[in-house]
């Protein structure tokens, strides 16, 4: 999900793990199985045992380090991407066990995921008939919106997490709505996670 996220041009990441997750990084192969999935591997991939030998080969730069973060599961992970033109993305997110996930903030804006379904996530000012734009620009794309769910931030401004029951790449409404200039924050995952 993070690789997704950060998209393209990774170059270096830098993990931060938390609770067991510090403890179990070498131990239980959460060091290679967090590059493996920043390489795209799938969790039954057999090429997880060789991922750090493989990043270090594409040069990707990483590190690992220990981290109390308040208030999350026991594994967690905070993972800080930097890309070539020095952006940084940045992700926390929980195994929550039996091959689920939590994501609970992407760049600093709280967010509560598990990817069953694409999703857009988009901060704006808190103003009258932003949301009816939004879901009115989603309708006439042609999808149905699963899920909504708005927060109202302390600095007026709304982040919103919106939830189809299809693939939305591709579409037009994608490049109007990241183009749409009331938006300070954009970000579309897909749930294909290969």
């Amino acid at each position: 999900v993070a690789r997704q996220i950060g998209q393209e041009d990774i170059v270096k990441v830098d993990f931060y793990l938390h609770g067991s997750f510090a403890e179990t990084l070498k131990g239980h192969g959460t060091d290679r199985a967090l590059i493996a999935g920043l390489l795209g591997y799938l969790p039954d991939d057999e090429r997880i045992r060789d991922s750090l030998d493989r990043a270090r080969q594409l040069g990707l730069k990483f590190e690992f380090h220990r981290q109390e973060i308040a208030g999350v599961h026991p594994n967690t992970v905070r993972i800080v991407m930097t890309k070539s033109n020095g952006e940084q993305v940045e992700v926390t997110g929980s195994s929550i066990g039996g091959a689920n996930i939590r994501v609970v903030d992407i760049d600093g804006i709280p967010v509560d995921l598990d990817f069953q379904y694409p999703t857009l996530i988009l901060q704006y000012p808190d103003e009258k008939g932003i949301i009816a734009f939004i879901t009115k620009s989603i309708f006439e794309a042609g999808f149905n919106i699963v899920r909504l769910s708005q927060t109202l931030t302390d600095e007026n401004k709304a982040v919103m997490i919106l939830e189809v029951d299809d693939f939305m790449e591709g579409s037009p409404v994608l490049e109007e709505l990241k183009n749409d200039d009331r938006f300070y924050y954009f970000r579309y995952i897909s749930k294909r996670f290969t």
